[in-house]
Parts: C-alpha cells; sequence; structure tokens
C-alpha cells in the first residue's frame, strides 16, 4: 500500500473518476495537497485520507433507508 496516491489512483481505490476526485478536493470533501508549482495543479491525497473518504461514504450509503416496498 501507498503512503500517498494522485487524484487518479485514488479514483480507481474508490471506484470513481479522476474528474470526480478533483470536485470533492475542491469541495473540501477529499482532503489533499498540492504540490505543483505555479498554475500547474498536482494533488496528492494521503493513503490515510483515502481511507477515512471510503469509511465516510461506506457509512453513508450504509445508513440510507432501505425501500421497503413489496
Amino acid at each position: 500500500m501507498k503512503d500517498v496516491y494522485s487524484p487518479l489512483e485514488a479514483a480507481e481505490l474508490l471506484g470513481v473518476t479522476k474528474d470526480h476526485i478533483l470536485r470533492l478536493i475542491k469541495a473540501g470533501k477529499l482532503v489533499a495537497s498540492n504540490i505543483g508549482l505555479g498554475q500547474r495543479s498536482v494533488w496528492r491525497i494521503s493513503n490515510e485520507e483515502v481511507e477515512k473518504f471510503f469509511k465516510r461514504s461506506k457509512k453513508q450509503v450504509d445508513e440510507k433507508p432501505r425501500d421497503t416496498k413489496n
């Protein structure tokens, strides 16, 4: 397991697109570090943050009310 991931690597782990990861970062829902210089963004996401996000996402899915209609 790596210590840090690129947005593409995090997207593959979480089963979403790279663009979705970037939107989450910009919205403050996924903590990441911008290590780019100047106007070029180079985002890195720690393994710990990927795991936290996964657990939060899984918890939200598990807590959704289920349709009880038959």
